[in-house]
């Protein structure tokens, strides 16, 4: 299983996926700073499954390290981060950001489909340019 965690301004969603699917979703307040308070709360949520591998997403970089603790406080390795430091092999560029994130989202298998709609990149990329 791979625990998906997706950290917002004001909420991190977390995602457990199961190789198929996400078989379950939650919220955990983002303003939380501390490793064991955040650690009590996703293990209660996981309840007694326990994810091999992680994805951390974040726009909040501040929290990295704390998603790093928690991650290796469940026994889970070192979380893949997800961020446009990410060699994907495309480069997206601001005038055609709209096709660059459909390469990309081609290029994803569909597990991490379901996550990067979801993703605050993938709803910039479908708006309109403002003049």
């Amino acid at each position: 299983m791979i625990l998906l965690i997706d950290v917002g301004n004001t909420s991190t969603t977390l995602g457990l996926w199961d190789g198929a699917q996400v078989i379950k979703t939650g919220r955990v307040p983002t303003t939380q700073r501390e490793a064991a308070v955040v650690l009590a709360e996703v293990r209660r949520w996981l309840g007694r499954r326990t994810p091999a591998d992680a994805v951390l997403s974040t726009v909040v970089p501040a929290v990295r390290p704390l998603w790093r603790k928690v991650c290796g406080a469940l026994g889970v390795r070192e979380p893949l981060e997800v961020s446009h430091k990410l060699k994907l092999g495309v480069k997206i560029s601001y005038p055609d950001r709209r096709a660059s994130a459909l390469i990309v989202w081609r290029m994803l298998p569909p597990w991490s489909r379901a996550t990067a709609r979801r993703r605050s990149w993938w709803i910039l990329a479908r708006r309109r340019p403002s003049m």
